[in-house]
């Protein structure tokens, strides 16, 4: 099978007008590109992107330093409270009380005061766990339950 010489003439013309369509779009996608000024300008604002791009990143470890800085500043901060107020001699009006103050891994101090009518006692038992090495009376055991939950 032979192909005319005409018909080939009519496929080469054909993909003469598709190339030079295809050059023409590229010009035009180029004078979008550089509108506005010339290639020098596109240069420059290609770096300028450039170096807002390190600096954002620059500010987004600084950022997440600063996150992780926090975040265990926070795990150390107290944050399970409760108190339980109670009579220690029966005297009524449950003046006396027991407080817990806990980090978020259970560390910290139960804080108790015992009132009488004549005098007041303070104590401190250092919590590690929610445990102390101290023996707790009913009600700083009953408060450190209500703190862990």
């Amino acid at each position: 099978m032979i192909i005319e010489t005409t018909t080939v003439i009519y496929i080469l013309i054909g993909l003469i007008v598709l190339l030079g369509a295809w050059i023409v779009r590229l010009e035009m996608r180029m004078k979008r590109l550089l509108s506005g000024g010339s290639a020098a300008s596109l240069e420059r604002t290609i770096l300028d992107i450039q170096a807002s791009a390190a600096l954002s990143h620059k500010l987004h470890e600084e950022k997440e330093a600063t996150l992780r800085e926090l975040n265990e500043r926070l795990h150390g901060s107290i944050q399970r409270v409760d108190t339980v107020r109670f009579s220690a001699f029966g005297e009524g009006g449950d003046q006396s009380f027991a407080t817990v103050l806990l980090d978020n891994k259970g560390d910290g101090v139960v804080i108790s005061s015992l009132y009488a009518n004549d005098r007041v006692g303070v104590f401190a038992k250092p919590i590690k766990n929610y445990e102390s090495d101290y023996s707790l009376s009913d009600e700083e055991k009953e408060v450190l339950r209500n703190v862990r939950g």
